[in-house]
């Protein structure tokens, strides 16, 4: 048995999907204008990186580095067994993943493709969605188009797709 290199040259590795969505967004009133800035800003806000080695419920790394570090060697000096790791905010965290699904009343869609967990990839929001741009008396754009790419975190493989329904 031999291997084919054809199907090596056909096929590297799966692809990770990306999505694409675009909204528009007209308000009707001022209540409305401050809700579209806040979707805008909520999507741009959980598509950067964070500040920090830990999340909130971590306990800091330079007493856990010490701890395990007198436990290992109970002979060593407590100034010794302190290791200065530095400030967490060394580190950079990864954007925040979402998943999204497209529902037909209050069951998931049918005849729509289901995503798996996504990272957002980019975020664009235009002023002039019509090509011109105009404000409200306070200030509020009249239309804001909000563009977002999601990219996929996990691969899909053939046993998931469903003929009959609901499919990744």
């Amino acid at each position: 048995i031999v291997i084919n290199p054809n199907a090596e040259l056909m096929y590297d590795s799966p692809e990770m999907r990306e999505i694409g969505m675009v909204f528009k967004m007209v308000p009707k009133n001022p209540k409305e204008s401050k809700i579209i800035r806040r979707i805008c800003q909520a999507f741009r806000k959980h598509s950067m990186p964070m500040y920090g080695g830990a999340d909130e419920s971590s306990t800091d790394l330079n007493s856990t580095v010490s701890k395990k570090l007198s436990e290992v060697l109970p002979n060593l000096k407590k100034d010794d067994s302190k290791m200065n790791m530095g400030s967490m905010n060394n580190f950079i965290r990864v954007p925040n993943l979402c998943k999204f699904t497209f529902m037909h009343g209050n069951r998931v869609h049918p005849y729509l493709v289901q995503f798996k967990p996504c990272a957002i990839s980019k975020v664009e929001v235009t002023y002039t969605p019509d090509g011109n741009y105009s404000t409200y008396t306070d200030g509020a754009p009249a239309a804001v188009e909000l563009r977002i790419n999601f990219m996929e975190t996990k691969t899909i493989f053939a046993s998931e797709v469903n003929y009959d329904g609901v499919s990744f």
